[in-house]
């Protein structure tokens, strides 16, 4: 079992970078933007006290974005098969899996190069694939319509007899809440670093790909839909689904491809030694407190 935990903890890290690589020019900015997850409090701290369908869900997430974006430079059946496992696995851990793919197929539809990729003899393989991995539990064990409504009664929209606008209001303040906890305290350090290259305006328009180091797509643009459409998908959840509640903890579908934008607006805007060494140092020192508690209270404290 422990095995197993430190393979799903290593396997988001891993694909994210490998993700990173084909986004982010400077490929250690694409090193860091790994990196940036061990300062995302859910993911860096959280991981370790329990997670385990939530560590599986981060290893379908980064999975299938390193798949599809892959894509864009070789249009391999092995690639379009792994998008499938990848999104397959990601359904399986957790249902919320599937705010990250409608995101991340609809950012890649609006985006000329991934939407070739998808929209091809091919890309049949990845629902192919994805439906063997999924089929069996769509038949077998998905819950019913009267057992879904009712977890979902009971964790994300207490209080459904109270007034339409209190409930969007309460539901839309505990959203926000949720994601801001869930980025901290790294868009904290990412915006007093990287500040300037932040508020950089942006360069022209992508136009093609050109050289190994290069996206062979607007990598910004689709970052960019990305985040809309999850959260659209979000604040029409308390729109029109009556959600009133939100735990920091759920917001991986949404939010875990934000270190990727921060460090492509970081790279389009060129970067300076100092900032990327305070980030490393600080992510690294980040980490080392979080072993040092957990070893302690392994150690010392209570049985």
């Amino acid at each position: 079992l422990a095995v197993l935990r430190s393979a799903l903890i290593a396997a988001p890290f891993a694909f994210f970078y490998l993700g990173a690589r084909h986004t982010i020019r400077d490929q250690r900015l694409a090193l860091l933007a790994a990196l940036s997850l061990l300062l995302i409090y859910p993911i860096g701290w959280q991981v370790h006290v329990g997670f385990t369908n939530t560590l599986l869900l981060m290893a379908g997430s980064s999975a299938s974005y390193f798949a599809l974006v892959r894509l864009a430079r070789a249009r391999s059946a092995a690639g379009y098969a792994l998008l499938g496992a990848a999104l397959g696995v990601g359904f399986l851990a957790k249902f919320g899996f599937g705010l990250f793919a409608a995101g991340l197929l609809g950012a890649a539809l609006a985006e000329p190069r991934l939407r070739a990729s998808l929209l091809c003899r091919r890309g049949l393989i990845v629902p192919l694939v994805a439906g063997v991995v999924v089929g069996p539990y769509l038949l077998l064990g998905f819950p019913s319509s009267q057992q879904f409504a009712a977890v979902l009664d009971s964790t994300m929209r207490p209080g459904a007899d109270l007034p339409y606008l209190f409930r969007v209001g309460q539901g839309m303040w505990s959203l926000a809440k949720s994601m801001v906890a869930f980025l901290s305290p790294f868009i904290v350090i990412a915006a007093v670093l990287f500040a300037p290259a932040l508020r950089a305006p942006r360069r022209p328009r992508f136009s093609g790909g050109s050289g190994a180091g290069r996206p062979a797509f607007d990598a910004r643009r689709v970052l960019e839909v990305f985040f809309v459409i999850v959260v659209a998908l979000l604040a029409l959840s308390v729109l029109v689904g009556g959600v009133t509640f939100f735990k920091s903890r759920w917001m991986h579908p949404a939010l875990m491809l934000a270190p990727l934008y921060i460090f492509v607006r970081v790279d389009e805007a060129g970067t300076r030694r100092g900032p990327v060494t305070a980030f490393v140092a600080t992510a690294l020192l980040a980490t080392a407190a979080a072993a040092i508690v957990y070893v302690g209270q392994l150690v010392i404290g209570p049985p």
